[in-house]
């Protein structure tokens, strides 16, 4: 985690949050520009306002990752340990443009998706964070992390099977596919490219890895709320149960001496 790279002091925690936050929120704006034009069907070069909007938040990302490896107690430490993030912060698709490398519609969309799991990351981090603080709050970021990756893997499948998979029509098809492989049930849509085989994988791998630790949440909650119950409700027999001192009985005859 980011703070083991820094002092305890509490500041850092909040910075570390907020800036993971707001990276969050920038990746969820260009998930959102790269869905609308997926929708649309326009080339992302020719759309200029999205192109400077992805370079904007990938400078961001680098801004944000020089500022954490400047207050970093051990910097090279920290390069090490962290190096990857820089990698997906780069904006490739200005790059390569800059340097007129032709891509094909599938590699550009590939490659669009590349700053997109910085924010994953951002999420990882924030779920770290809150980690036997608020297990309310961990079962909320496990949500959100599933149904992120749900839907970014969606619409790579859309794009690589829609041409090719005569059973994908709509998007609304590949939301069942993705809904089913996520929950395990098993899709009625089979992949047949490469990138919609792997994204299938990966789908039915994440269902299995947290589903389950959803299924152990909910039962101890059961459970805990059952226990709750009955400790309520012997409580209040008990209250209800009074303890009647020992007398004798009306029939008992006294006892007398005989004479011998």
């Amino acid at each position: 985690m980011w703070l083991d790279s820094f002092s305890s002091d509490f500041k850092y925690e909040k910075l570390i949050k907020c800036m993971s936050a707001l990276v969050v929120v920038l990746s969820l704006l260009l998930l959102t520009s790269i869905s609308i034009e997926v929708f649309r069907d326009v080339p992302f070069l020719e759309e200029s306002i999205n192109f400077k909007v992805q370079l904007a938040i990938c400078s961001y990302f680098i801004f944000d990752f020089f500022l954490f490896f400047l207050l970093a107690k051990d910097k090279w430490g920290f390069f090490k340990r962290y190096w990857f993030i820089l990698v997906l912060s780069f904006p490739y698709l200005a790059i390569f443009n800059a340097l007129s490398v032709p891509l094909s519609y599938e590699e550009t969309f590939l490659i669009r998706f590349i700053p997109v799991l910085r924010g994953c990351v951002a999420i990882t981090i924030l779920i770290l964070m809150v980690i036997n603080k608020n297990a309310n709050t961990l079962l909320f970021s496990y949500f959100a992390l599933v149904f992120s990756v749900t839907y970014f893997l969606s619409l790579i499948f859309y794009i690589f099977e829609r041409n090719v998979n005569p059973e994908v029509h709509t998007y609304g098809d590949v939301l069942w596919w993705g809904s089913m492989s996520v929950t395990t049930l098993g899709p009625d849509i089979i992949p047949i490219t490469p990138i919609g085989k792997i994204t299938t994988f990966v789908l039915a791998a994440l269902g299995m890895t947290v589903f389950p630790i959803i299924t152990v949440y909910i039962n101890n909650k059961v459970m805990s709320f059952t226990e709750s119950q009955l400790k309520r409700v012997n409580k209040h027999t008990s209250t209800k149960t009074t303890v009647t001192p020992n007398t004798p009985s009306d029939n008992s005859e006294p006892t007398t001496n005989k004479p011998t």
